[in-house]
């Protein structure tokens, strides 16, 4: 880029009556933008104030008042088993847990176990819960037996959310919507 001042053409000299159209003050020699004349403007656009043809303008979202169920939910459980939920907050891979509870459906020891009863689901290894997956991920982590008989300190954090949920009358009926 030159070190001086860029020349303008020679048609753009100035007059009394300003630089002639598209040699304004914009950056190198442009007229601003909204200096055309009417009708004048860049291909497209109409008078200010109007949209394009063609295009309507886009469409807001009135917001949302209501939580949702997840949301409503979640509060209540706060209200109900306020250190439960701290503890599953600060428990790393607890919250994941109990999303997938929540979005599966399943209950307690159903959530790693699956269709598999308690015993076996400890002493063989035959767990088909939909969670099973996501509670072995969670740090400090480990299939269930018969000395500790869950998968860790996110699953016992989560099952505790489980239990809340389920013993509060209140809880229940929320989350259950």
């Amino acid at each position: 880029m030159p070190d001086g001042p860029i020349d303008a053409p020679p048609s753009c000299a100035a007059s009394d009556a300003g630089p002639p159209a598209g040699c304004g003050g914009g950056p190198l020699g442009t007229d601003p933008p909204g200096d055309d004349p009417p009708g004048e403007g860049p291909p497209g656009e109409g008078p200010p104030g109007e949209d394009p043809p063609g295009e309507d303008p886009p469409d807001e979202e009135p917001p949302d008042d209501d939580p949702s169920p997840n949301e409503a939910c979640d509060d209540c459980l706060a209200n109900v088993c306020p250190q439960i939920i701290e503890r599953c907050d600060d428990t790393a891979g607890c919250d994941a847990i109990v999303a997938c509870a929540r979005a599966s459906g399943c209950d307690q020891d159903a959530c790693y176990c699956g269709e598999v009863n308690a015993f076996l689901c400890t002493t063989t290894g035959q767990a088909n819960g939909p969670c099973r997956d996501i509670m072995l991920a969670a740090p400090g982590a480990h299939a269930p037996n018969l000395v500790e008989p869950n998968a860790g300190p996110a699953s016992v954090a989560a099952s505790d959310v489980g239990t809340c949920r389920v013993q509060s009358d209140e809880c229940r009926a929320v989350c259950e919507n």
